[in-house]
């Protein structure tokens, strides 16, 4: 307790304090303004980005089994900040006669609710009504007490900085494929040599004075890599990955100058010009064992040496010791002996990381029904690191402690069970405690950090028919609690809160609302019959099950993965001679042949068998009605690898358009319980040295479906549709994807078509060095078109490793068209994507949707579309991932309901 009575008492309740504040909190008169420390803060400020790139590439073969490759490649990259501020912001007027704070405040109330708060704490409090002191000041006009201004102003300084970085880098790599002791090896031995130069400008105190100062500097790496794969068997395979590897620092964390605050903390703030990158020393080693269909048992152990990490250095002591111009605090009512908090980005010595991480799944078809539908999936990270950390409170100057955000032990479980009309699955995830600072951040204690936590969740539904289930779906059915402490020794919280568990139970009918208006935004309401993917899952594997099939479907399948040949009747069989007799069909070597062998006039359904195996060759359906049926979801794989950048046979390069494993031109396609893939490795390449990159005009794009001209009226149900980057593209017609895997990185869904997404998953895939992990959707709506993709009761995954609230739900993309006046980003494309009642992990950003670049007529290639000017909404979204997005739409009930799947697809596929 203080001489102002202000205390707090955790006697009774670790994490609910009762606190006192010694006065009436309720009371305005209680407050004042106009005295010291009060303020009127205006810092509009904004920042601008541009990168420019360029690239060349080559490759040898040496022999068949050996590839030299070579390239140098440059960027540049530009960080412009501007900002505008009050010369003096602790000068306010005073109020006018007859008006007080009572009129100009407002009551916050209901803090502490359902946390077990003790009795006397405090629940209700005055706050400053914004609207009101704006309207009675005229806070805004930007003249008199208002007016505002820039690098003359101390508090707008801090925030006017610039950087540019030139990176320049050369790369020689040796791509091998061969045997060793009758063993399939593959892989890849490479070296890059990359130059970083900076160039820092921002405004520093030099003899008192503030003056535009600009630092320039380079620094160069050499960055070895090995990858090598060994497929013991063809179920079984060893990895190994040793790099050296660097990332530099945030553009903004390298200026001069800074900022000072006397809100909350007292604190300063600066950048640091001379920052190095974070380097280490990395080392990965796995086994993997697909022991039965659809079941994996893998081990990975791994070793990172992080030879310089990056900290945000803290020390707190009172103004006048830091040798800053005590000029600075006039009219903050503040005293230059009052302490503050100083921070800056530093470089410390890093440490060892090491961990191991298992995960198995497998589904229980071996145990006898009813008990068959049974299946599990577990995985289990654990990790030890040791960094380094600069504090002014260790005797030498340093500490040791774990690595920022990371958790010693972090598992998932599920079991579920699945038939044709019951579904159910329960899933518990627990995540250790780990720290969010070293010192703390926002005191003098030694840490932050986040406490250790388990969730629950559960869900259930039965089809009464096909049109007709009851649902049942809770999250947080223990109602874990968000506990975040100060200090090791104490473990004193500081953060309290929880939202509760939630339970949602539904009677699931088709709607038959009116559409009330062309560009109407809802929800179908015909549910499908079950759920696909286990609730928390977490299914975030991304492995290689044969040579020729990078990216294998690893999910247990609920589709049936018998032999369909018992069952139905077929027109031509993919596959031996042995198959097409068991079928009773002709047997083709291809499917393309198989294709061939159709009538052209499409007048009934041609069905194609195609057996278990990797059906290598890039396919074009050009005929209708033709039906694909694969004999096991995971086994009967039509594969192909091409992508943007590389070169096509031809000797051209293939370009995006160009790609797709399986192109679909005519009406009436149906494709079921097959994997369509190609087999380009994105993530691979963009971990080369120079490799292809998402950024790059002919990058890793590599579409694996394509939904093309002439397409209409598809339907394409159980299929893994897998790829890196530009994965689905329905382009033309209308589509129904049902209990579809697909699988992407940036964009990985796109087009102009129009599709509806029945209980997808949709995996978002790791990548190299990003901190935006990717997109999901880019659309190319055309404007006159009501829908583009509808995605509903969609599950939205991830990879392991795919960063927290990193990738976006979709950016809107505006192709380009040529016109009389040149050629330009098309206006009559407004990119349209609604997402319904869907389930999200915590990769999906806050934000929810972004802008996308695109040519504008004045012939910026970087004129930028806004989610805003574009046509996307969510409703009903569930999950770790779910938010009141900042950005596009949110709908209503009402216009959720609004939208039926025959209204998209039309009534054909309703």
């Amino acid at each position: 307790e203080n001489s102002d009575n202000y205390s707090y008492d955790y006697r009774d309740n670790r994490n609910a304090p009762l606190i006192r504040f010694g006065y009436d909190v309720t009371d305005p008169l209680a407050y004042n303004f106009g005295a010291a420390r009060s303020e009127i803060r205006l810092r509009p400020q904004g920042v601008t980005n541009t990168i420019e790139t360029a690239q060349l590439d080559g490759g040898y073969d040496l022999t068949p089994s050996l590839t030299l490759k070579a390239g140098v490649n440059y960027k540049e990259y530009d960080f412009h900040s501007w900002a505008l501020a009050r010369v003096n912001e602790g000068v306010v007027p005073q109020l006018p006669a007859g008006v007080t704070l009572a009129s100009l405040t407002e009551m916050v109330s209901g803090f502490g609710r359902n946390l077990g708060a003790p009795d006397g704490t405090v629940r209700n409090w005055v706050a400053p009504n914004l609207a009101a002191f704006a309207d009675l000041f005229n806070i805004y006009s930007g003249t008199g007490l208002f007016e505002l201004s820039g690098a003359s102003n101390a508090n707008a300084r801090g925030n006017i900085r610039s950087v540019t970085e030139k990176d320049s880098a050369a790369y020689l790599q040796l791509d091998f494929n061969t045997e060793l002791a009758g063993v399939p090896v593959r892989g890849d031995i490479g070296v890059r040599y990359v130059k970083t130069r900076q160039s820092s400008t921002g405004y520093q105190l030099v003899a008192g004075a503030a003056q535009q100062t600009t630092v320039d500097r380079d620094y160069d790496d050499v960055l070895p890599a090995l990858n090598v794969t060994a497929e013991v068997t063809p179920d079984f395979l060893v990895r190994f990955g040793a790099a050296k590897v660097m990332t530099r620092p945030n553009l903004g964390s390298v200026t001069p100058g800074g900022s000072l605050s006397t809100v909350g903390v007292f604190s300063v703030s600066s950048g640091n010009p001379y920052l190095n990158p974070i380097r280490a020393t990395t080392y990965d080693l796995s086994a993997e064992w697909y022991f039965a269909p659809d079941a994996l048992l893998s081990v990975g152990l791994f070793y990172k040496d992080i030879d310089s990490y990056i900290q945000t250095s803290r020390t707190s002591q009172p103004f006048n010791q830091s040798g800053l111009p005590q000029d600075l605090l006039n009219g903050l009512g503040v005293s230059p002996s009052d302490v503050f908090l100083f921070s800056r980005p530093v470089n410390t010595e890093g440490g060892p990381l090491k961990g191991v991480e298992i995960s198995y799944q497998q589904p229980f078809s071996f145990l006898p029904g009813p008990f068959d539908n049974l299946g599990a999936i577990f995985n289990v990270t654990m990790v030890d690191s040791k960094i380094s950390y600069i504090s002014s409170r260790s005797p030498t100057g340093f500490v040791e402690n774990d690595l920022l955000g990371l958790s010693k032990t972090a598992y998932n479980a599920t079991l579920y069970y699945e038939d044709d009309r019951f579904s159910a699955r329960v899933s518990a995830a627990y995540r250790d405690r780990y720290l969010t600072a070293v010192p703390s951040g926002t005191s003098t204690n030694d840490i932050d950090g986040v406490r250790d936590i388990v969730t629950v969740d559960a869900s259930a539904s039965y089809a009464l028919n096909d049109r007709i289930k009851v649902t049942f779906e809770g999250l947080n059915l223990t109602d874990a609690f968000n506990e975040q402490y100060t200090d090791s020794r104490r473990d004193s919280i500081y953060v309290y809160s929880h939202t509760g568990g939630s339970t949602t139970s539904a009677f699931a009918t088709p709607s038959r609302n009116t559409p009330n208006s062309p560009g109407r935004l809802g929800a179908d309401r015909l549910a499908g019959r079950r759920p696909l993917f286990p609730i928390g899952a977490a299914m975030r594997l991304s492995v290689s099950r044969r040579q020729a099939l990078v990216s294998a479907a690893l999910l247990p399948m609920m589709a049936s993965t018998r032999s369909w040949a018992a069952t139905r009747g077929y027109d031509a069989v993919v596959g031996t001679t042995e198959a097409g007799r068991r079928v009773g069909a002709p047997a083709y070597p291809a499917l393309s042949a198989a294709i061939a062998a159709a009538p052209a006039d499409g007048r009934k359904p041609f069905r194609i068998l195609i057996t278990r195996g990797i059906w290598t060759e890039q396919v074009v359906v050009d005929k209708p009605f033709i039906h694909l049926i694969g004999e096991d979801r995971a086994g009967s794989v039509i594969n192909h690898l091409a992508a943007s950048g590389l070169a096509a046979p031809d000797g051209r390069m293939w370009g995006t358009f160009r790609t797709p494993t399986l192109f679909v031109r005519a009406p009436d396609f149906h494709a079921e319980t097959l994997t369509i893939n190609n087999a380009f490795d994105g993530l691979a390449e963009m971990t080369k040295p120079n490799g292809l990159h998402s950024h790059n005009g002919a990058g890793p794009q590599a579409v694996a479906l394509m939904m093309d001209k002439g397409s209409d009226r598809a339907v394409v149900r159980n299929c893994d549709i897998l790829s890196y980057q530009d994965t689905l593209f329905p382009d033309a017609g209308a589509t129904l994807f049902d209990r579809c895997l697909i699988t992407g990185s940036y964009d990985f869904i796109f087009g102009g078509g129009r599709a509806w997404f029945e209980r997808c998953e949709i995996r978002s895939r790791l990548r190299s060095g990003d901190a935006v992990e990717g997109y999901i959707v880019a659309p190319s709506t055309p404007i006159e078109q009501a829908y583009g993709f509808i995605f509903h009761e969609c599950r939205l995954t991830r990879d392991a490793g795919v960063l927290k609230h990193s990738v976006f739900l979709g950016r809107p993309w505006r192709p380009s068209s040529a016109f009389p006046d040149g050629r330009y980003g098309d206006p009559r494309f407004v990119g349209a994507t609604t997402f319904l009642n869907c389930w999200m992990d915590d990769h999906i950003a806050p934000a929810g949707w972004t802008a996308m670049w695109y040519t504008g007529k004045d012939g910026n290639p970087r004129t930028m579309l806004q989610p805003e000017d574009a046509r996307f909404a969510t409703f009903g979204s569930r999950g770790p991932g779910r938010a009141a997005f900042a950005r596009g739409a949110r709908l209503t009930a009402n216009e959720a309901a609004s939208v039926r799947r025959s209204d998209v697809l039309g009534g054909a596929l309703a």
